[in-house]
């Protein structure tokens, strides 16, 4: 039960509009070009246009005054961020395609600016509201300028070849996606490797019913990925269609069981909008030309030395064979957790708790070109995970960034934090009419009909003895539950309950 109190704090509205990004269609790099000609042609016309325009703007500001300069200064800052936004709500496949060669495009990431961060704002006008002042009890989130510019001590030096982390999202319900790319991103970020998102997919349970809405979805369409990457030196993204233009339709890919250059199915390279069959497909040949790891979080514990020399790994080994020696109490952390800054050997004991083993990233991994996690139920791997149960960075100072950085910007997109703001506001108003003076309500997520064991699924009526305790009388309760699991939670939209303890105003959504 999650009880919500009114901001405490009034923070001055910010400005950040986020939009999904754009889905891009299947395009098979097979397709013929016969109407080259032609889109030529269109595309000299409009580069005659557009040199036109600008003759004509260089003509304007050639003649006009001082002052007039000055007002198209102003102009053009604004055009400027608008543009800017315009990026930002671009497909991600925007990003860094004009360079010439991997190493350019690498050493061509801008250092973050500090203080210039857009993810740490929300403004929920341009999204249907509510008014910026109800919405800044949404933020949770902190803006460190400085943590902007950390990265790992494995990242690539300038010269060398650029190396990728690919994945396979989790095939389980939103909840077990969001974890397992939030340990993704962790990682990634960690080795200092740039993460390929994947192409867009269908997601269990997500656009299920009628064909009005989305189907095929990415986590830039949850997340604001682009901008994350914008403003952290830590972390770079790309699309995995940028990812197979780059490396895999110039040769730089190999079968690893064969050593001999590979292409990817079909010479495709836009993959979003895929059916299963289609994802089978690609993500089987990634398992072919990239390193596998064999990590199971159920059994190790991802390490990572602190200055990225790999002399130290050996010194990993030897804190986790003494852990071992000595063995773990588990029961002794209860209540007893190791400082966030104890000695390395101590916050590896805490955090190994059952596991024996630990996944190094080691030197020979570090020299992979792309590294792939999979999710194969089959063969153990998948990280169904939360990251900081799964990494470990010997620095404690590391550790402590890391965990920022996911609570930071690992936050939804303005659109989906805004429709939660409304729905907040909204209860408010509820609570108040219903006699609540600052707007206090209770809520309940109540999961129905997905649980193994049929036990669980219990009446509501002994769902709501079992929280007598925990509520106020006259209290107003939001309940998001599931459709059609139960008539008596599902009919209740704005419903008073009488009982013989008390009274309850209960708003129920889906």
């Amino acid at each position: 039960m999650t009880r919500l109190k009114p901001p405490a704090r009034k923070i001055p509205p910010a400005v950040a509009d986020q939009a999904k990004l754009k889905k891009t269609s299947s395009v098979n790099s097979q397709n013929n070009n016969n109407n080259n000609h032609t889109r030529q042609g269109k595309l000299q016309m409009v580069l005659i246009l557009v040199m036109a325009v600008c003759m004509g703007m260089t003509l304007y500001v050639n003649v006009t005054s001082t002052s007039a300069s000055n007002m198209d200064m102003i102009q053009y800052s604004a055009a400027f961020h608008q543009a800017i936004e315009d990026f930002r709500q671009g497909a991600m496949s925007r990003k860094s395609t004009t360079t010439t060669s991997n190493q350019q495009q690498q050493s061509s990431k801008q250092q973050p600016v500090l203080g210039d961060s857009l993810i740490a704002k929300l403004s929920c006008e341009p999204h249907g509201g509510p008014a910026d002042e109800f919405a800044q009890e949404m933020i949770y989130w902190e803006d460190i300028p400085s943590d902007a510019l950390w990265v790992s001590p494995f990242r690539q030096k300038r010269g060398e070849h650029r190396r990728y982390m690919t994945f396979e999202p989790d095939g389980g319900g939103w909840n077990n996606i969001r974890m397992a790319m939030e340990t993704v991103v962790g990682l990634a970020a960690a080795m200092g490797r740039t993460l390929v998102l994947p192409p867009q997919k269908q997601m269990y349970l997500l656009g299920k019913g009628d064909n009005k809405q989305k189907r095929h979805f990415g986590f830039e369409d949850f997340f604001p990925m682009q901008q994350m990457a914008m403003e952290n030196a830590a972390i770079d993204m790309i699309t995995m269609k940028e990812f197979l233009e780059l490396e895999a339709m110039t040769g730089n890919l190999k079968d690893k069981a064969t050593g001999r250059t590979s292409f990817p199915p079909y010479n495709r390279t836009d993959w979003n909008g895929l059916s299963g069959m289609e994802y089978d497909e690609l993500r089987e040949w990634l398992r072919t030309v990239t390193l596998v790891p064999q990590w199971n979080p159920e059994k190790c514990l991802a390490a990572f030395p602190a200055n990225g020399d790999h002399s130290s790994v050996q010194e990993l080994i030897d804190m986790q064979q003494t852990i071992h020696k000595e063995g773990i109490k588990i029961e002794s952390y209860i209540g007893n957790p190791v400082p966030v800054d104890g000695p390395p050997i101590d916050r590896m004991k805490e955090n190994l708790n059952n596991r024996r083993d630990l996944c190094v990233y080691d030197e020979a991994m570090e020299k992979e070109m792309v590294v792939h996690f999979a999710c194969a139920h089959k063969l153990g791997l998948r990280l169904l995970v939360h990251f900081y149960e799964f990494l470990y960075l010997e620095d404690w100072k590391e550790d402590l960034w890391m965990k920022r950085f996911m609570r930071d910007h690992m936050r939804y997109n303005d659109d989906i934090q805004c429709a939660a703001a409304r729905l907040v506001h909204m209860m408010r108003q509820l609570a108040r009419k219903n006699g609540n003076p600052t707007g206090e309500f209770d809520s309940f997520h109540i999961r129905r009909g997905d649980f193994q064991y049929k036990n669980t699924r219990i009446p509501a009526e002994e769902i709501l003895t079992n929280i007598r305790q925990y509520l106020t009388p006259n209290t107003t309760i939001f309940i998001a539950t599931m459709k059609g699991t139960s008539p008596s939670l599902n009919q209740c939209e704005s419903t008073t309950i009488y009982t013989s303890w008390m009274t309850l105003r209960i708003c129920c959504r889906e």
